[in-house]
């Protein structure tokens, strides 16, 4: 049931974890076990990613995407502009429909 959002990063111990914000959905960071990217991740990079709870963890799922600010403004403009019905329509069938949840707020 894990999805895909967009994560702000931080805390990041290399080779070992990080925390990940969600700018898409809200909430607390979640603590994430991560050797391989927490290498090359720097404090505050955003990264589209799927987290996953495995054993107890949460770790990362497959691939992650880095997003640059500008990439970010870009995004969340879209999701500001986006009517909520076709978003929603588009989203799901992309399987993408978590990413509308917080639109109303980002409206505002």
């Amino acid at each position: 049931n894990a999805v895909m959002s967009l994560y702000e990063v931080s805390n990041i111990v290399p080779g070992k974890s990080l925390l990940a914000r969600d700018l898409i959905r809200g909430g607390e960071p979640i603590f994430v076990s991560e050797e391989s990217a927490t290498g090359s991740l720097v404090q505050w990079d955003r990264v589209a990613v799927r987290i996953v709870p495995v054993m107890g963890k949460n770790i990362f799922s497959g691939g992650l995407l880095l997003f640059t600010p500008q990439a970010t403004e870009t995004l969340f403009d879209g999701l500001r502009s986006c009517p909520w019905t076709w978003c929603r329509s588009r989203c799901s069938l992309a399987g993408l429909s978590c990413l509308v949840v917080r639109l109303p707020e980002l409206a505002g």
